[in-house]
């Protein structure tokens, strides 16, 4: 004799495991947006001067700023007198407080004095988000004939405005 409970359990239990699995799901919109902002960054190379002994002047050197935008933009690159200036007088400076004039350039003839403004910065144009380099021309005119050997530095500031 069979147990009459036993068979509907069974199937009972059977059609749970056997029945797919309704889920329920909904969807929305996620809105992405992403704001560019014009900029510019910029970046300098060292300037060095080598002064050979018995060197009178006038000794030379060039350095490299350059400027990446990151889209197609005008900009004009202004360079501050730099720490030690006296008046418009560039000037390095040694570690014993002796000062050595110096000028920048905008032109390799070295005519063109760089500084800042309108009409003292040196424009330029940057095309798309490549880098634009951009030379600086330095001079000392005369080096005095007791100057004393050792390292003399300044720091210009250099601006992109844009």
């Amino acid at each position: 004799m069979r147990n009459p409970l036993f068979i509907p359990v069974l199937v009972a239990t059977g059609l749970l495991v056997a029945a797919p699995a309704h889920a329920q799901s909904n969807t929305g919109d996620m809105e992405l947006l992403v704001e560019v902002i014009n900029g510019c960054t910029v970046t300098a190379t060292d300037m060095r001067f080598n002064i050979p002994p018995g060197a009178v002047g006038p000794v030379d050197s060039s350095a490299t700023i350059g400027v990446r935008c990151n889209e197609t933009t005008f900009f004009r690159l202004d360079l501050d007198r730099g720490e030690n200036a006296a008046g418009t007088q560039r000037r390095m400076i040694s570690g014993e407080g002796i000062y050595l004039p110096y000028a920048v350039f905008s032109n390799t003839a070295r005519t063109s004095d760089w500084g800042s403004g309108f009409f003292g910065g040196r424009w330029g144009l940057s095309v798309g988000t490549l880098v634009r380099d951009v030379p600086v021309y330095g001079r000392i005119t005369t080096v005095p004939a007791s100057l004393a050997p050792g390292t003399y530095r300044d720091t210009i500031t250099v601006t992109v405005e844009f």
